[in-house]
């Protein structure tokens, strides 16, 4: 199963530049680590006697398969040659567990001089593996590891595939909160999905590694700052593909389950309880910052969200948004608007419903302002607040009527903002064909300014 956000395209007048360093950091451990592990194999390949190894080892892993794991046994018994040595390498010898097995071996029965030299030197080889050196390993967790685990993934695919992710999740939410409260939150989701691992599994010794962890934090961090704002999702269910619009808050449970649901199938290649637990932290962190004392900060060079006076708005239209009935309560605001256009609470109320509803709402709330303003129905200073508030909302402008933006550029000029003025100007005149004597006019201004 996979659901992802499909709005909210990043700002690039503030690119994501987080998320680039975020990237270029994995990818660059990822081609460091990997030519590491390459020489690593290639050691092995050379050094090992692998069939002689397997020839000591087999019968200790059968039995200590037998006591672990009934299923696992069964199917093994029967294991050529060749199958032995593929199995050693996946139960045995890339896990320190086994490493046990054989000291308590040695203990009742010493080995000769080949078997422990061969030991000896694939367990050294097997440390230097970068997943293993820089690897989370539950049963001997190193402070350090908590934080490079992040950083290290086991294959191309296990990396191509948390990249995607994390840009995904990850630009939208830098636009949101800024750089640095968003690196923050990525990194202690990722150590709540650490602990969560270490939690379940405190004896394993097979190494985390991955950042799919805090990706999956971004996924906690995307609901808490959306809430029950509606966002449009791409689905996937086996062959089954659609879209759905919901309140993002709708779409953290069914992350989360199913996470458990994966675990609980017993896919042991896979950490699904550290995704899990990276979704609760980001969710925990992000809405901590929400309605804490850094709540201010939210959204970073964002105008705070006004006050909305309750006695100024019906309470009719509060409990429709309670009960999510946003398209009736934002007719509703509209046909109270025009026979009260100054009334800023009924403005404010009507944009944020439709922040939480449609992107369409956002952008006809915005344009019915613009218009009311040309109309002298609503004064520059109420349109300048639903500008910002439709800007923090996540409002495009670029979606708007030429006319419309021509409104929105005089009133940032106005408002002493000559760059965004500018930014409209210029991006209707090199995407639309709209021509207007006060569009040349306020391009001649501004290029004097």
């Amino acid at each position: 199963m996979l659901i992802i956000p499909l709005e909210d395209r990043p700002d690039w007048k503030r690119p994501p530049v987080l998320c680039a360093l975020l990237v270029l950091v994995n990818i660059t451990v990822f081609l460091l680590t990997e030519a590491n592990d390459r020489q690593v194999e290639a050691d092995l390949d050379a050094g090992l006697d692998a069939a002689m190894l397997a020839e000591h080892e087999w019968p200790l892993l059968l039995e200590h398969t037998r006591e672990q794991d009934r299923r696992l046994w069964s199917r093994m018994r029967g294991a050529s040659e060749h199958e032995r040595e593929f199995l050693l390498w996946r139960h045995a010898w890339l896990n320190r567990e086994f490493d046990r097995v054989v000291a308590q071996h040695w203990q009742a029965q010493p080995p000769d001089q080949d078997w422990r030299q061969a030991r000896e030197f694939l367990e050294a080889q097997r440390d230097r593996l970068s997943w293993y050196r820089w690897g989370l390993t539950p049963a001997e967790p190193r402070a350090l590891t908590f934080l490079t685990a992040l950083f290290v993934h086991g294959d191309l695919m296990h990396l191509v595939g948390n990249m995607v992710f994390l840009l995904l999740l990850g630009m939208p939410m830098e636009k949101r909160w800024g750089r640095l409260p968003l690196l923050g939150m990525y990194l202690l989701a990722g150590l709540a999905g650490d602990a969560a691992h270490i939690v379940v599994f405190p004896d394993s010794h097979v190494p985390l590694v991955g950042a799919s962890g805090a990706i999956s934090g971004l996924m906690g961090i995307y609901a808490a700052t959306y809430g029950l704002r509606r966002i449009e999702f791409f689905y996937s269910v086996i062959f089954l593909f659609g879209s759905l619009r919901a309140p993002a808050l709708w779409i953290l449970p069914v992350w989360f389950g199913w996470e458990l649901v994966q675990h609980f199938r017993g896919d042991a290649g896979v950490a699904y309880l550290a995704h899990a637990g990276g979704i609760a932290g980001g969710f925990a962190l992000a809405l901590a910052l929400r309605h804490g004392p850094g709540e201010r900060t939210m959204i970073a060079e964002e105008p705070p969200e006004p006050e909305i006076a309750p006695s100024a708005v019906p309470a009719r239209l509060t409990r429709l948004v309670e009960q999510l009935e946003f398209d009736k309560a934002l007719k509703a605001c509209r046909d109270q608007l025009e026979a009260e256009p100054d009334n800023e609470p009924l403005w404010l109320f009507r944009m944020e419903t439709a922040g939480k509803y449609h992107d369409r709402a956002l952008d006809e709330t915005l344009s019915d302002a613009l218009r009311a303003l040309h109309g002298k129905r609503i004064g520059e200073r109420l349109a300048t607040i639903l500008w910002s508030e439709y800007r923090r909302l996540g409002g495009d402008d670029r979606r708007l009527a030429p006319p419309l933006r021509l409104l929105a550029a005089e009133l940032c000029l106005r408002q002493g903002d000559e760059g965004e003025a500018a930014r409209i100007v210029q991006e209707i005149q090199k995407h639309s064909d709209w021509r207007h004597p006060r569009l040349e006019r306020l391009h001649e201004l501004l290029d004097g300014c």
